[in-house]
């Protein structure tokens, strides 16, 4: 078990580094672009990407998690899912092209239809590089993915940049992502050996699909119970709302990017690894998920009681009205930080037909949520946005405890520790930083920052010294 933590806490090392230097860059881009470019741009990528973001989503991690789960490894089924998923996201762009106009006319905004129409490439070029990028992540080659991500990222902005600067506007973030992707698909393809050949066979094909129809109602209900929300939004509220309401929302995926995606891409590529070899998994199901509990809710709990400087101090006060909203759904960012881990036990285990059920329910729930709740403005569908992810939790616990053998008291009460200090530690942020008096963002950032860690440090030491222990056994080496 010892050399298991060592290579999963080396994997999850080179991940989390890749994903830090990434999203520096990422922020760095996405404050200048903010400030070049104002609200009204980023509320109509967001009207366009919403469509686009489930097409490239649908085709990346979908057929894909058949080459990372499945014992065996050949030809005949790289052969099938590259080419099955260069079928698929070419009908899905075609399909694209034809919805950008009905869909453009839903928000009465004109210009989104050329905008979904060119974002569309970007499906193509997931699919061209999903291959290799999946066979690096079944062979734990989480070094070559990091700096695939941290290039693409870079190339992206700088292309932004300079678009945004000759006064090209909402298409310098159209020009962002087909870069970033074009530059992960070409570094993907150079990182591995295998090249496709040109033959099909259909038993391979059947017995994919078998597995990947599963997967991609999953992976659908996963980025349709957030997009599906956004676009009520849009069309409800207007672009302006949903770009707080988008603002807030990606600074809570930065924020589980940096610290529950190394966790999750790194935890399914070692499930799946010893369930091929025949090896339990319960054990590494129950200590990733205590690190990932113990790290995230801190760090969620910190962003939630300092909304207010973070975005006044980077984005400037116009961004303002969006505070308020990360302080109400930051709380779905420390609760994806357990979903993550147990939904990666469960695809390395190729039972996910129960998980892709409740997350369509949590679609259903997370519309209605929001009809509720527009009245209210943009709070009101944050409040309701939330509370669509919180409460099938019990529901999820459930089928990973029956999956795994692990109790659900089990799985569920290794997180109160972390959530009751993470609480009470963002309590006395809160209270002390407005004790103080007028201060800069910056300086109440860094104050509260520093309160924070001392104090959490401290109830690590003292109540979950368990944790402390198990981080350096998975880290120290790494």
């Amino acid at each position: 078990m010892s050399e298991d933590r060592h290579q999963v806490g080396t994997s999850i090392a080179w991940m989390a580094m890749g994903n830090w230097v990434e999203q520096a860059f990422n922020v760095l881009i996405f404050v200048i672009l903010a400030r070049l470019l104002g609200v009204e741009a980023f509320g109509l990528i967001a009207m366009a990407a919403a469509i686009v973001i489930l097409c490239e989503f649908l085709v990346r991690e979908t057929l894909t998690e058949y080459l990372v789960a499945f014992p065996g490894e050949d030809q005949a089924h790289s052969n099938a899912v590259f080419y099955s998923l260069i079928v698929f996201a070419a009908v899905l762009f075609a399909g694209l092209w034809l919805a950008s106009g009905l869909i453009a006319g839903l928000y009465q905004q004109a210009i989104v239809s050329a905008l979904i129409q060119y974002l569309g490439f970007s499906v193509i070029l997931v699919a061209l590089g999903a291959v290799p990028a999946s066979l690096l992540r079944r062979h734990m080659k989480f070094k070559a993915l990091a700096i695939r991500a941290v290039a693409g990222v870079v190339c992206g902005g700088v292309v932004a940049v300079w678009m945004a600067l000759s006064g090209y506007g909402v298409w310098a973030l159209v020009a962002q992502r087909l870069v970033q992707v074009g530059v992960n698909t070409v570094l993907a393809w150079g990182a591995v050996s295998w090249r496709p050949q040109l033959s099909v066979r259909m038993s391979a094909v059947r017995e994919i699909f078998g597995f990947g129809r599963s997967v991609l109602a999953l992976r659908g209900a996963q980025i349709a119970r957030v997009q599906v929300p956004m676009a009520l939004i849009g069309a409800l509220l207007g672009p302006v709302v949903l770009g707080y309401f988008s603002l807030a929302w990606r600074l809570v995926e930065i924020a589980s990017f940096l610290v529950s995606t190394p966790m999750r891409m790194v935890s399914q590529s070692a499930f799946a690894a010893r369930l091929r070899e025949g090896r339990p998994a319960r054990t590494l199901l129950i200590e990733l998920s205590r690190l990932s509990g113990w790290i995230a809710f801190p760090a969620m709990a910190g962003m939630m009681v300092l909304s207010g400087p973070i975005i006044t101090l980077v984005f400037g006060a116009k961004w303002a009205p969006a505070a308020p909203t990360l302080s109400i759904i930051g709380l779905i960012g420390a609760y994806l930080a357990i979903e993550m881990v147990h939904q990666s036990y469960c695809l390395a285990a190729r039972k996910i037909g129960a998980l892709a059920i409740v997350a369509w329910l949590e679609v259903g729930l997370a519309a209605g949520a929001v009809i509720a709740s527009f009245s209210q403005g943009l709070n009101g569908v944050a409040y309701g946005f939330a509370g669509s992810f919180l409460i099938l939790w019990v529901v999820r616990f459930a089928i990973v405890s029956n999956l795994s053998g692990v109790g659900i008291l089990q799985l569920s009460r290794q997180h109160l520790m972390p959530l009751a200090a993470s609480v009470g530690m963002a309590g006395a942020v809160l209270y002390l930083t407005r004790q103080l008096p007028a201060q800069s963002n910056l300086a109440v950032l860094a104050i509260g920052g520093l309160i924070g860690v001392a104090i959490y440090a401290a109830a690590s030491w003292l109540f979950m010294r368990d944790r402390v222990r198990l981080a350096q056994q998975y880290f120290l080496r790494s």
